[in-house]
């Protein structure tokens, strides 16, 4: 409320003595205007930034963890490129925890607003959304490119293994990513949970 309030005070004085009450309503005005341009502004960097530390923590963990410890062999199925239940259970930990970290770092930068921490699970959901049709047109994986070879490399492994995501992989991201936007919003602000309006 500082910026604005002491813009529509400049402006106020600026126009002090004039006669024309429409001076005055033009300042007040825009000082509204830019007061409400700043919290927009903030909404949608909040709105790419939560997304953006999403994106880096998922990547991060998951490249860490397939390359540094587990491997093709410890990542999929024996000869196949089907996830295994502890590469499962490492996709559903890390996408919770990233959607919390996100979550919390959306509400920091918007001040709590309810609109930008709904705007970032719309943005989740539309985007997963565009990934479910890319999956589900896509070529029929043929038997042999479904087995898993011995020897094959770390980087041809991952490459082959994303290209065969299950589906309901895909459909699981916003349902997990929805509840760890909404829990991270709820951990800064615990009381009330996401604000419609906050004070700039």
């Amino acid at each position: 409320m500082r910026i604005g309030a002491s813009s529509m005070r400049w402006t106020i004085r600026v126009v002090q003595g004039c006669t024309d009450t429409r001076s005055l309503e033009i300042g007040y005005a825009g000082g509204l205007s830019i007061l409400k341009g700043v919290r927009m502004g903030r909404k949608i960097l909040a709105v790419i930034a939560g997304y953006i530390v999403m994106g880096v923590v998922v990547m991060g963990v998951f490249s860490g963890v397939y390359f540094g410890l587990l491997g093709p062999d410890g990542a999929f199925n024996p000869g196949t490129f089907e996830p295994s239940l502890v590469w499962v259970v490492v996709w559903a930990i890390t996408s919770l925890v990233a959607a919390i970290v996100g979550g919390i770092v959306c509400a920091k930068i918007s001040k709590h607003s309810k609109g930008a921490v709904m705007s970032l699970v719309v943005l989740m959901i539309v985007l997963s959304s565009i990934q479910l049709v890319g999956v589900l047109v896509r070529p029929e994986v043929s038997e042999d490119e479904r087995v898993r070879e011995e020897g094959i490399s770390a980087v041809d492994a991952w490459t082959k293994g994303g290209q065969q995501i299950p589906i309901w992989f895909v459909i699981g991201n916003p349902i997990l990513g929805t509840l760890g936007v909404i829990l991270g919003a709820t951990i800064v602000c615990p009381k009330h949970g996401p604000k419609s309006q906050a004070p700039t």
